[in-house]
């Protein structure tokens, strides 16, 4: 677990503190130094477990990545593989010029892959549609991407700086009743609700057609 200063207070897990916050790839770079095996399972900090997870299908795309030398296995299809893998059933193929090719999605990277990816000062926004992006477009080794999810989780806690409201939702129905909200405020329910039907298949154009109407509006208004 990567932490500026402090270590969490149990045996099962190891914390690598890194300092001074130095933006997002400046802290993993320096956490990836002090990290020795050859592979590593990503996830942000804002990644919420929803249900146990199946190691021995992890282990399984463990010994894939191994077999097919390849530089990265998104453990969920968020985005989903641009086509089927021809030995696997369970796994597809990304191409270099997939927009998320190096999504930070919960995945199975081989370190030095995901090391040499990084550049100080980025953001994970830049990795994966930014400068990240070019650079994840040259490696030769396959990036590959499960069919399905391998391991189940809440994406994404943190919106634009705030809680987001349905994880906190999520969080204290698992028990966690002393959220501190003093740093990052919680988003209203209404921006929740207007994202979500935003990103509904079929109603979402409809709903993202009347947000740029409001918007419209509004820049006129002012």
């Amino acid at each position: 677990m990567i932490t500026n200063y402090k270590n969490y207070p149990d045996k099962k897990v190891v914390s690598i503190p890194v300092g001074k916050d130095g933006q997002w790839a400046s802290n993993l770079k320096i956490a990836l130094e002090k990290y020795q095996y050859p592979y590593i399972i990503y996830l942000q900090e804002d990644y919420f477990l929803t249900s146990p997870v199946n190691t021995e299908k992890i282990l399984k795309f463990l010994e894939i990545i191994k077999k097919e030398n390849a530089a990265y296995l998104r453990l969920t299809p968020t985005p989903p593989p641009d086509r089927q893998h021809k030995r696997y059933k369970e796994i597809g193929a990304i191409s270099p010029e997939a927009s998320y090719r190096a999504s930070l999605q919960a995945a199975i990277w081989e370190t030095n892959t995901l090391r040499n990816l990084l550049k100080d000062g980025e953001t994970g926004w830049d990795m994966e549609l930014g400068g990240g992006r070019e650079r994840a477009k040259k490696i030769a080794e396959p990036f590959l991407c499960a069919n399905k999810p391998a391991i189940n989780y809440y994406m994404t806690g943190i919106v634009k700086g705030r809680w987001e409201y349905g994880a906190v939702k999520f969080l204290k129905k698992e028990g966690f009743k002393k959220i501190n909200f003093n740093t990052r405020g919680v988003e209203p329910r209404k921006t929740y609700i207007d994202r979500k039907l935003r990103n509904l298949p079929m109603l979402g154009i409809f709903f993202r057609q009347i947000s740029r109407i409001k918007a419209g509006l509004k820049r006129r208004i002012i």
